[in-house]
């Protein structure tokens, strides 16, 4: 362990506050933590590097003076979030620095900036990205905020004990700016987790429901140098742990913060994100759906990237058994459809945020990258992203090598998916068709999305 050098308070210790301490105190940044909950159970004791207060106000009295205090708010969203920043405002002096890390929503975050602004209390908000892992390989932040206060943080070491490799960044000059890149972050991660859901119930019935095949290919995708990611290897490890992916009901959780994109979309007057609705609606049906093995897939991710709740029960699987013949070109296919959706998604996601580019300064070739360190949604697929938008920031399509290789796939796969799997119901594969089908790319042609998702798939083979 390091030498204990600068001081962070932290309000909140659940289960990413306490990463995020433990992060801290391995690079040498003592931190004093103060959660009431945790303090009653037990679970927040003192150690080497972390001391623990008994209030907001002795929090913020052991912070290390002869330089600015600093509190990192790491509690849910909402009221709890809004309490607290009040809370810390009154036991702060000017100069001091309150970072909101709990991933609120952009306009809540809007409100906080505006009632601190003339206290003289500094303000920054980070979108905090890296579930359960984070404690050990690193989290992804996405800061917002007056620059001179994030670097004077930065100058401290704080961000860089807590964030993955390159996994930190400041990407707005304005704290909501910071969660609207956040919300979506996450709305992209619902399309992901609904086409990866999709993809492998396509294949878990190809492959007779043979889970440790579905592991092994999944294997096999998440070191694929276009289609590999995060969530593809949480997928690998959920299907072979087949005692406990066998229990895991068909109800999806959470929903709010794409909720959120979608509202940042209806404010920024642009047309609703296709493939968001769908998953939002799956997540809203899922409740009353008791076996559709889909959305267990996406219930199987967020328990594995985050220990999110799901609905525990032994599914009876009452879908009928099939074979197919030409396998290795059917699984082409369906991994193609799959990164179809997932490319879609991210272009959907970049798409709300170029909207607000001007007004939060966002950066959307930095930002990508970013998304690539530590963060839920970190591919290889991003990188691709990342890549075409970081060259010179112009998108240009060469119309006649892309859209035949969009038709094409559009095509191919309408055909397989709809006539081997009538009884499936695949929002995120399809409504990508559908986008991108012969009589619609007319329509869409020039739009920011159709743009960014053809030089991406200019430069890929499928």
């Amino acid at each position: 362990m390091q030498t204990q050098r600068v001081g962070l308070g932290l309000l909140g210790f659940g289960r990413m506050g306490e990463g995020i301490a433990n992060r801290c105190i391995r690079n040498g940044v003592k931190v004093v933590a103060y959660d009431p909950g945790k303090i009653q159970s037990g679970e927040l004791q003192p150690k080497e590097g972390l001391s623990v207060a008994s209030s907001v106000q002795e929090l913020v009295q052991q912070l290390p003076a002869g330089q600015p205090r600093i509190a990192w708010v790491m509690v849910p969203a909402g009221e709890i979030t809004n309490n607290a920043v009040a809370g810390l405002e009154q036991a702060m002096d000017p100069g001091d620095i309150i970072i909101e890390g709990g991933n609120s929503k952009w306009l809540e975050t809007e409100k906080l900036a505006l009632a601190l602004a003339d206290t003289g209390v500094n303000f920054l908000s980070s979108g905090t990205s890296g579930g359960v892992e984070g404690e050990q390989v690193g989290y992804c932040l996405m800061l917002g905020g007056k620059r001179s206060v994030f670097e004077q943080v930065d100058s401290l070491g704080i961000f860089s004990s807590i964030a993955a490799p390159n996994g930190y960044a400041h990407v707005s000059e304005f704290p909501e700016g910071a969660d609207l890149v956040k919300s979506n972050h996450n709305g992209i991660e619902y399309v992901e987790e609904s086409a990866l859901g999709e993809a492998f119930s396509v294949l878990y019935y190809l492959f007779n429901k043979n889970l440790p095949r579905l592991a092994d290919l999944a294997g096999v995708w998440s070191n694929d140098p276009v289609a590999g990611g995060y969530l593809v290897e949480l997928a690998q490890r959920a299907f072979q742990d087949q005692k406990h992916f066998k229990t895991i009901g068909a109800k999806i959780g959470g929903g709010a913060t794409g909720n959120w994109t979608k509202e940042s979309a209806k404010k920024a007057n642009i047309a609703s994100p296709v493939l968001l609705i769908s998953s939002l609606l799956q997540r809203e049906l899922s409740s009353m759906e008791d076996d559709y093995f889909r959305n267990r897939v996406v219930s199987a991710l967020r328990w594995q990237f985050g220990r999110h709740p799901y609905e525990e029960r032994l599914v009876k699987d009452t879908a009928p058994e099939v074979s197919y013949v030409e396998e290795e070109i059917e699984l082409m296919k369906i991994r193609n459809a799959c990164l179809a959706a997932r490319a879609y998604a991210i272009a959907e996601g970049l798409t709300i945020l170029n909207a607000y580019r001007d007004r939060y300064q966002l950066d959307l070739a930095q930002i990508t990258k970013l998304w690539g360190h530590g963060s839920i949604i970190r591919s290889a697929l991003m990188q691709k992203f990342a890549d075409v938008l970081e060259e010179d920031g112009k998108l240009e399509l060469d119309a006649d090598i892309v859209e035949p290789k969009l038709e094409s796939l559009s095509s191919d796969l309408f055909y397989f998916l709809r006539i081997n799997f009538p009884e499936l119901e695949l929002g995120e594969i399809q409504n990508f068709i559908h986008n991108f089908s012969h009589v619609n790319i007319s329509t869409c042609r020039g739009g920011f999305a159709y743009l960014l998702i053809s030089s991406v798939f200019g430069k890929i083979e499928l």
